[in-house]
């Protein structure tokens, strides 16, 4: 089966070899010394050593995320829209 790449087999394999830590370090200033080569896990030895691992138990709970309500900021910009909608319709109904 053909399938066209705009990559090289060379090139998609340089790319597969290419880690997170690799992202990091060439796109911020941190130093490669500065962060460990796994950046997912962190092993005696590694730089920028963490208490503990980090999990949902040690976090403070999320609060509930509901959507915004445009129309709760104002009664008087909902009562003024609704009547505006209900002209709307007034006037459809005559024309």
């Amino acid at each position: 089966m053909f399938c066209f790449s705009v990559f090289t087999p060379e090139e998609i394999a340089e790319l597969r070899r290419v880690k997170l830590w690799d992202i990091i370090v060439n796109a911020t200033d941190i130093e490669p010394d500065e962060i460990q080569r796994n950046v997912f896990f962190w092993n005696e030895g590694d730089p920028c050593q963490q208490p503990q691992q980090l999990n949902a138990s040690i976090l403070e709970p999320c609060p509930f995320l509901k959507g915004y309500d445009y129309f709760e900021v104002s009664g008087i910009f909902k009562t003024s829209n609704c009547s505006t909608l209900d002209d709307f319709q007034l006037l459809k109904n005559v024309v």
